[in-house]
């Protein structure tokens, strides 16, 4: 009864906290520290163990059992009080989160706050929690910078005690087709994906307003800068992110396989890739990408992790290989949301315009859609400062060998051409910075118009011009490359790589370089790489017997 009555303490302290415009003296360090020590403490030693049998201490000391074990034994039988807690638990949770983005709070409250946040991730059956703890997390992650590293080191300790059975893995609904399976995802990944969105700030030119008129140039590239930075400290987090979870894949660490634990990882971003809420999957598995090919070609990274790494890439490169076939760009449906779109002259703003509505429409329902719609405005805003920057570099190259005269004024024109167009991007993304939510919806276009799998296809379209959609020659020149490697792991990887991109798109073997390289591995002198070779050619005599 004490316990409840805390409870009920807690949510009624937190509820006057977070209830608009309250004076400052409601918020009392004290009480909310003491809430959250109360929070923490339950979910400790109270819910974690009724929901998640791992986290059961024996209270007659019996020997070490290990966790698949303890999750096999388990009952789901949950008495009322358990559940009523768990309820208020979760209630509590979710207000917090509110609070962080009224309040201020001290660092000794946000590492408690941050802590009791990722816990809940590394547990079975509480994905309630799970879904307030993530929007408490990427609160904290959003507001104070100097706690992010910490919260990732967090993520990293714990997530050997992620769930691996097929029961307890995906919890986390995408958004789909009314008719289509629903797809999930990991929590985790969820939350990951979450974060390196929301590190990404906008200033509105009201922060940043000045009054005189001589600051209004420099305003402009100052606020440039600053969204590209921003952008950038989130392409930082994710690099990082993702080469130290690809490091743990090495050799086993004691008990701790990370392997399938990545595995799922990438199953997941390509889930999520060309999702218009998930825009954060792209820019990782873009990084990925690049990250795969280093750590294979790198001869000095231990064996283990080179064929994880090629393992990998080749599920990538299939992938999106799928999509350029699948995809030969559906130019009717964008043609007939073209048409629906605001009258505008340049196509690409008209389909960012139509996105950016959507997600702003959606953001009532789920708030995280801000997350994602300020990180699709900061990435077109570096991609066009990069566009710019690449055209003044070529030109300056082109100035040097002014040998070539005739085509020098042709292709100062050109320049000037990408400069003004890009110009015109920046300014368009800046005014819709500007333009309030309240003049939004006079903007708005009928909701009616774009469906969630229209704004599938705008993302895709989009992303079509960007570098990771454009990779896969290189991933798969990669993967001939290594086909020439001492190691025989390397090669027989390799060659079964190819073969899922064969699998997905047959016409590839057309290439020349493919041909190649496939012919030379029938004389391998490894049993194992020449029978992935003929593994290969089976597959496509069956799919394609002209091109056998």
């Amino acid at each position: 009864e004490r316990v409840t009555k805390s409870a009920d303490a807690s949510l009624t302290a937190i509820n006057i906290m977070t209830s608009p415009n309250m004076p400052k003296a409601v918020y009392i360090e004290d009480v909310i520290e003491r809430m959250i020590q109360y929070t923490k403490f339950h979910l400790q030693n109270t819910l974690y163990p009724q929901y998640d049998p791992v986290y059961r201490v024996d209270p007659h000391g019996g020997g070490v059992v290990s966790s698949k074990a303890k999750r096999a034994k388990c009952s789901s039988h949950k008495q009322r009080v358990i559940v009523m807690l768990y309820n208020k638990v979760c209630d509590i949770v979710s207000n917090l989160s509110e609070l962080l983005e009224i309040q201020l709070l001290t660092d000794t409250t946000i590492l408690q706050i941050s802590s009791m946040g990722i816990t809940p991730f590394f547990v079975e059956n509480v994905s309630e929690l799970q879904l307030c703890a993530i929007r408490l997390v990427t609160a904290v992650f959003s507001k104070y910078e100097k706690h992010r590293q910490l919260i990732l080191e967090e993520i990293f300790t714990s997530l050997a005690r992620l769930p691996t059975t097929k029961r307890g893995l995906r919890n986390f609904r995408l958004n789909s087709d009314m008719d289509g399976e629903p797809v999930y995802i990991q929590m985790v990944t969820a939350l990951v994906l979450q974060l390196i969105q929301c590190v990404v700030h906008l200033q509105t030119e009201k922060e940043t307003d000045t009054s005189e008129e001589s600051k209004e140039s420099n305003k402009k590239v100052d606020y440039d800068v600053f969204i590209t930075n921003s952008y950038e400290t989130a392409m930082r987090t994710a690099q990082n992110f993702l080469s130290v979870f690809l490091k743990k894949c090495g050799s086993k660490q004691g008990e701790e396989d990370y392997r399938p634990l990545f595995e799922n990882f990438v199953q997941d971003l390509l889930s999520t890739v060309n999702k218009p809420e998930w825009p954060a999957a792209e820019l990782l598995l873009s990084l990925l990408g690049r990250l795969l090919v280093h750590q294979f070609s790198n001869k000095s990274t231990e064996m283990a992790l080179r064929v994880a790494s090629l393992d990998y890439l080749g599920t990538v490169a299939a992938r999106l290989r799928k999509d350029s076939v699948s995809s030969k760009m559906d130019q009717k449906s964008i043609d007939r949301i073209l048409k629906q779109a605001p009258a505008g002259n340049d196509e690409i703003q008209q389909l960012q315009k139509t996105l950016l509505d959507y997600l702003e429409e959606n953001a009532e329902t789920d708030p995280s859609l801000l997350f994602s719609r300020k990180f699709y405005i900061a990435q077109w805003f570096r991609d066009t400062t990069l566009e710019t920057e690449k055209a003044m570099k070529s030109q300056n190259q082109k100035e040097e060998d002014a040998a070539e005269k005739k085509h020098y004024a042709k292709e100062v024109e050109i320049t000037g051409e990408i400069m003004q167009k890009a110009e015109n991007r920046k300014k368009f993304l800046r005014t819709i910075l500007q333009a309030a939510p309240s003049q939004f919806s006079t903007l708005k276009m009928n909701s009616d118009t774009v469906d969630y799998d229209d704004g599938c296809l705008i993302v895709r379209y989009l992303a079509s011009m960007r570098p990771f959609a454009q990779s896969f020659d290189i991933y798969l020149t990669q993967i001939l490359r290594v086909l020439g490697e001492n190691a025989i792991a390397v090669r027989t990887k390799a060659m079964k790589c190819l073969s899922e991109v064969v699998a997905v798109d047959p016409s590839i073997l057309g290439r020349l370089d493919m041909q190649r390289g496939v012919h030379g591995r029938l004389m391998d002198n490894s049993t194992s790489v020449r029978e992935a070779a003929v593994e290969l050619l089976g597959r496509f005599v069956l799919c394609r017997p002209e091109l056998a």
